[in-house]
């Protein structure tokens, strides 16, 4: 990637760059041709320094291993499903079989706080997710949301949204914005892309409606909007989508495969590898506009900064640090697993079934070890714990299994991120602050990074 060669540390995160003797002595490669092509003095020097890094830690021996930090059930994030309602039909939903007109009561709405609030510690921020359907169709319950949490003094809550953008006036901006609340909008790109995956239900496409409602009460707060856009079959020529992305100036997208049983429409072998090329093709343009000290799009798959601190227990925090609670007050691992018995942990107003949090701590546990032995050889194990449950359970009938290609892809996600992060500190280190923000210093490791043994 670049044109440079890249070491990564699996365990201790750790970058620098690299040439081919540096690689073989790493790799214990070097055999006795390499010894009359390359002076000993050098191959000696090198060897040293690359003990010495053994030695402070920086560079691991061994194989990935289990980082033993967050088991704990900590709730900080509760996703509430406001209402099954939704006035889009999207092709790849995975929430199909909720379609219905259920909401959330007042009463849920309050133990669900309650829960949230009375598993927090001192430091902890919480957050409070607004899910649907479509949670904008219920916005009495977000104006009652609102007041419980302003009656309880909780000042410190935030608040976030997950929307397909098609409903939007000046009550529901107002009231957003009253609450700082995080805007998530729905949209896969192009009129053609959206208006193909995401119709009305009466089977008229969504596109106009969300583009009129981001030009009149969203254009403003671009920089603070995160895009969410699925990838499917027909959008593995990514690199369309995000010069559509670009041009039309958003500032944030979360790009996720789709997760889907359906055989016809998985990502298969070539349209991973297709998508893999055109994200090479968008990395370079992002470092040249960073270099350049122009706008670029922030990519989730580019995030290194979010990536460089996930030394964690799991993929992500749910059913440990997260939870979404259904319209019933049913409690799930996260908005995902909604419906699906299997993983329900409780009910917030009859009470949470603590056997079933014991339970999920040694299942987590145990789940890892699991995931572990099948991803042992993994380089990229410590950053991504073998991946999304739920894509895992859609993809491969078992939230311990993961999907080969899926797994290509997150890898090669990793690659392409690791080698932009590394350009950037090559090439203009005073920029990665401002490009990955102060986060990306929690590990004094980082400071040192990358460390040229060239």
């Amino acid at each position: 990637m670049f044109n440079r060669k890249y070491a990564f540390d699996y365990n201790t995160n750790f970058i620098f760059s690299i040439d081919e003797l540096s690689e073989k002595i790493l790799n214990n490669t070097l055999d006795e041709h390499d010894k009359e092509r390359f002076d000993i003095d050098i191959v000696e020097r090198k060897k040293k320094f690359i003990k010495f890094l053994c030695d402070k830690g920086i560079i691991s021996n061994g194989k990935p291993s289990l980082n033993n930090h967050n088991s704990k059930f900590q709730i900080s994030t509760i996703s509430l499903f406001l209402t099954n309602n939704c006035n889009l039909r999207c092709k790849y939903c995975y929430e199909k079989n909720l379609y219905k007109t259920n909401n959330m009561s007042k009463d849920v709405v309050k133990s669900s706080v309650d829960l949230l609030f009375n598993n927090l510690d001192e430091k902890t921020v919480p957050t409070i997710s607004l899910f649907g359907g479509e949670p904008l169709l219920n916005i009495e319950l977000i104006e009652y949301i609102k007041s419980y949490v302003k009656l309880q003094k909780l000042s410190n809550c935030r608040f976030s949204i997950t929307t397909n953008g098609t409903v939007m006036n000046n009550k529901i901006y107002s009231l957003l914005n009253d609450l700082g609340t995080k805007i998530m909008l729905s949209l896969d790109g192009s009129k053609e892309k959206q208006d193909y995956n995401r119709k009305f239900e009466n089977g008229i496409g969504s596109y106009d409606k969300v583009k009129s409602n981001i030009d009149e009460y969203l254009q403003q707060d671009m920089s603070d909007i995160v895009i969410r856009n699925t990838i499917t079959k027909n959008d593995v020529d990514y690199k369309n989508t995000y010069d559509f992305f670009k041009t039309s100036g958003y500032k944030n997208l979360i790009s996720i495969p789709i997760s889907t049983s359906d055989e016809d429409e998985k990502l298969n072998k070539d349209d991973i590898n297709k998508l893999i090329g055109n994200c090479k093709m968008i990395a370079e343009d992002v470092l040249n506009n960073i270099l350049a000290g122009k706008e670029f799009l922030n990519i989730n798959f580019f995030n290194y900064g979010k990536i460089y601190n996930n030394i964690d227990n799991s993929y992500c925090g749910a059913g440990l640090r997260s939870i979404a609670i259904d319209t019933n007050g049913d409690i799930y691992h996260c908005h995902r697993f909604v419906g699906d018995s299997t993983y329900k942990l409780g009910n917030v107003v009859r009470g949470v079934d603590n056997d079933l949090i014991t339970t999920m701590q040694s299942y987590y546990y145990n789940r890892l070890n699991d995931v572990l032995m099948n991803c042992k050889d993994c380089w990229a194990f410590n950053l991504c714990k073998g991946g999304c449950m739920h894509e895992n359970l859609l993809e491969g009938n078992s939230i311990n299994k993961t999907n080969h290609e899926l797994c290509n892809l997150r890898r090669s996600w990793f690659e392409i991120t690791i080698a932009l992060y590394a350009m950037i500190c090559e090439k203009e280190p005073t920029l990665i602050e401002k490009v990955y923000g102060e986060s990306v210093f929690n590990n004094k490791i980082n400071k040192w990074i990358p460390l040229n043994i060239n």
